[in-house]
């Protein structure tokens, strides 16, 4: 597979620049995003702002914008595990329960997660829910299976068009609980490939990955690193199956802070072609502070 990256120049009109990356939400269709946090001079966010109150040029010409969003919903998690070849190899299916559950406590209650296994086929074990006893039922039927490969993207691919909505105000989280194991998805060319991360991109999706190692990596390691990188997602390594509950609680404790963090930003999209440079100003209050983001990128 190939590895994506576009990059733009973009700068901010409330009288300093800067450079960031930013990614188009549509491999064809030019339209960019970029997340702005408003805050008051009390330091509290300015609600009730709209793509009217935003003001975006390129070249120096105003394009339209196309949505301004408060995206403060809660997150929607989509937790794919892993449950093949590798970790069958290793007897790791206590271990893998164990990191589980430990993300289930951890992570703040607000947030509904999706349990489904994607070793050999796809299968939902959990629809989305806050009810965390019926998640740890679900994980407890998880159990390590011999020469099965992971179906990573098409399991992806498949949860992202099957059970998200894409008018759902949520923030929608990909969990990626994998080994090194084989990658056994249909045929995707690097078009195809290309076409589902814009997409990922352009319903606001992240991804966040911990792996266990058992040989190195694997086709599908690799494209889980790389989606998780354009997602702008944490990716974490590990190199046995103890490894899992540290990892995933570890996770579950930065996914709930880094919430609490970008959940003031509105979600801005615009018109964006390509080969040009973007500025942006806000209507605001006078004393206001803004500050412009590319994405919900989590620090590494």
């Amino acid at each position: 597979m190939l590895r994506y990256a576009i990059t733009r120049r973009f700068v901010i009109t409330l009288g300093i620049c800067a450079f960031v990356t930013l990614v188009p939400i549509r491999a064809t269709a030019q339209l960019g995003q970029l997340f702005v946090e408003a805050l008051d001079a009390s330091g509290q966010p300015i609600l009730g702002l709209t793509a009217e109150d935003m003001v975006v040029s390129v070249d120096d010409e105003q394009v339209p914008v196309e949505s301004a969003v408060f995206a403060n919903g809660p997150m929607k998690i989509a937790l794919l595990v892993d449950h093949g070849n590798q970790l069958n190899d290793v007897n790791g299916t206590n271990a893998l329960r164990a990191g589980l559950n430990a993300f289930l406590d951890k992570l703040p209650p607000q947030h509904e997660i999706g349990l489904f296994s994607i070793a050999r086929s796809i299968n939902r074990r959990v629809d989305f829910t806050g009810d965390r006893d019926e998640l740890r039922e679900g994980v407890g039927l998880i159990f390590a299976e011999s020469g099965a490969p992971v179906i990573l993207l098409d399991g992806v691919n498949e949860t992202l068009e099957r059970r998200f909505d894409e008018e759902d105000t949520s923030w929608p989280v990909f969990v990626l609980v994998l080994t090194d194991n084989a990658e056994g998805s249909g045929n995707w060319n690097d078009d195809e490939y290309s076409e589902l991360l814009y997409t990922l991109v352009g319903r606001g999706v992240t991804v966040h990955t911990v792996v266990l190692m058992t040989r190195g990596g694997s086709n599908a390691t690799n494209t889980a690193l790389n989606i998780t990188e354009f997602t702008g997602g944490l990716y974490l390594n590990i190199n046995a199956v103890t490894g899992f509950e540290n990892s995933l609680t570890d996770l579950a404790t930065r996914m709930g802070e880094h919430f609490d963090q970008v959940s003031n930003r509105y979600r801005v999209v615009f018109n964006w072609p390509p080969d040009t440079s973007v500025s942006l100003g806000i209507s605001s209050e006078p004393g206001a502070a803004v500050r412009l983001f590319p994405d919900r990128r989590m620090p590494q």
